[in-house]
């Protein structure tokens, strides 16, 4: 269980520095459109525009051991404005373990846009207990001029 818990504890905080202008082009911080190749770098020396973190397969047990609380209080320390997490978040997609995520997320103070894994659909294989619970399985966000397409 140790190696379990501890894969669990992984989450990925991104810093973006840069966007898309209206045309899906690639722009910089002033609006302009930077010249990538593939030897680019990130240019480090702009502030960055936002943060956020992105997690997945926390499962009950996750919420149970503190693993997903660990996640969200570094998501919140590094300045995070969202988290996106990947799936998974219940064992086998009982209307209780996605309760369970769902009341975490709620009082988590940041907003989570979460789209199901396989375990989150159940033996099944329909998402109607995810989508009652937690919402819709797939659907597109904005934020501060980038558009997020989750499925």
């Amino acid at each position: 269980m140790k190696k379990y818990l501890l894969a669990l504890a992984a989450a990925v905080i991104f810093t973006f520095s840069g966007g898309c202008g209206n045309d899906g082009t690639p722009t910089d911080v002033s609006g302009t459109a930077p010249a990538y190749s593939a030897s680019s770098t990130v240019d480090t020396r702009s502030a960055p525009v936002y943060t956020f973190a992105v997690c997945g397969d926390n499962r009950a047990e996750g919420i149970e051991n503190g693993v997903l609380q660990r996640i969200v209080g570094s998501a919140r320390s590094s300045g995070a404005a969202f988290i996106v997490d990947t799936g998974d978040v219940s064992g086998d997609g009982s209307l209780g373990e996605l309760r369970l995520y769902k009341d975490l997320m709620q009082n988590s103070g940041l907003k989570f846009y979460t789209v199901p894994g396989n375990h989150d659909v159940g033996a099944g294989g329909t998402s109607v207990a995810y989508e009652t619970v937690i919402g819709p399985a797939f659907f597109i966000f904005y934020f501060r001029g980038d558009h997020f397409l989750v499925v």
